[in-house]
C-alpha cells in the first residue's frame, strides 16, 4: 500500500467535566478517586501495548499515552522495502474523568476493567484499519450502498468485538459478566433506545456470544489467538445495522 491510510476515531475518555468540590472531605475522595483512574489507565496502556496485534507479515509500532488536549485513536499504514508497516497511536484523557460517568458506572465493571476495555477498544480501532476490514461507502457501481451510520458501527462493533474477546481471553471466568456489561453500556438496556446511537452495538455483542463466545470454555478461550480474535471480531461486526 504506497500511500498513507489514516483514521482517526475518538476516544470515549475526554473529559465530561469537572466536579464542584465545597468539602475538604469531598476533596480527598475525588484526588483518591483521580488516583485510581490514572493508575488504572496506566495499566490498561500496558496491557493494550502487551496485547499481541496480529495479523502476521505486518508490523505495528504502538503508543499509548496521556494527552489531555486530544484524546484520539488512529493509525497510519504505509509500505516499505521489507513490507507493510502500521503505525497505532492511542492518546487519553489522563485522569480519566468519564469513566466515573453514569453510564460507565451502570455497566456493572470496575475503573479498571473500564480503563482496560477502553484502551483495547481503541486498539481495535487500529487493528481493524490495519485489516482493511471496512469496505466502502460505495460499492462498484460508485453508488451508496450503506449509510455513514453503518460504515461507523461496523467499525464500533469491531473495536467492541476486539476488546471483549482479548478481555476474555485474559480473565475467562470473567467472560460472562464482560459481555453483559458492555452490552448493556452499549444497548442502553432498552430494546431499540439507542438504535441512532453510533455506538449501538449491542446486536452485533449479542449474536457473537450466542453463536460463539458462550460455548467456550477456559481452554478455548486460552487456545484462541490473535489472529483468530480478529477474526471472529470482523465476523461479528460485518453489516452491523442500526
Amino acid at each position: 500500500m504506497g500511500a498513507s491510510a489514516h483514521l482517526r476515531i475518538c476516544v470515549g475518555l475526554a473529559v465530561a467535566g469537572l466536579l464542584t468540590l465545597s468539602e475538604p472531605g469531598d476533596a480527598r475522595a475525588d484526588v483518591s478517586g483521580a488516583q485510581a483512574r490514572e493508575a488504572a489507565l496506566r495499566e490498561a496502556a500496558r496491557v493494550a501495548l502487551a496485547t499481541p496485534a496480529g495479523t502476521p507479515g505486518k508490523w505495528m509500532l504502538e503508543t499509548y499515552q496521556p494527552d489531555a488536549a486530544e484524546p484520539a485513536a488512529g493509525s497510519t499504514l504505509w509500505s516499505g522495502p521489507f513490507g507493510l508497516y502500521a503505525q497505532c497511536y492511542v492518546t487519553y484523557e489522563p485522569t480519566g474523568t468519564v469513566l466515573e460517568s453514569e453510564a460507565f458506572l451502570s455497566s456493572g465493571l470496575s475503573v479498571r476493567e473500564l480503563a482496560t476495555f477502553a484502551l483495547l477498544h481503541e486498539k481495535g480501532h487500529c487493528i481493524g484499519q490495519r485489516l482493511q476490514a471496512f469496505t466502502s461507502l460505495r460499492g462498484p457501481d460508485g453508488r451508496a450502498h450503506k449509510s455513514a451510520l453503518e460504515s461507523v458501527l461496523e467499525h464500533e462493533a469491531f473495536a467492541d468485538a476486539y476488546a471483549l474477546l482479548w478481555m476474555s481471553r485474559r480473565a475467562p471466568e470473567e467472560a460472562t459478566s464482560y459481555f453483559q456489561a458492555i452490552s448493556r453500556l452499549r444497548g442502553f438496556d432498552t430494546p431499540g433506545a439507542g438504535a441512532e446511537d453510533d455506538h449501538y452495538t449491542a446486536p452485533s455483542l449479542a449474536s457473537l456470544w450466542a453463536e460463539q463466545a458462550s460455548h467456550f470454555d477456559v481452554a478455548a478461550w486460552e487456545a484462541l489467538t490473535p489472529d483468530d480474535i480478529a477474526r471472529l471480531a470482523l465476523a461479528y461486526s460485518a453489516g452491523a445495522r442500526p
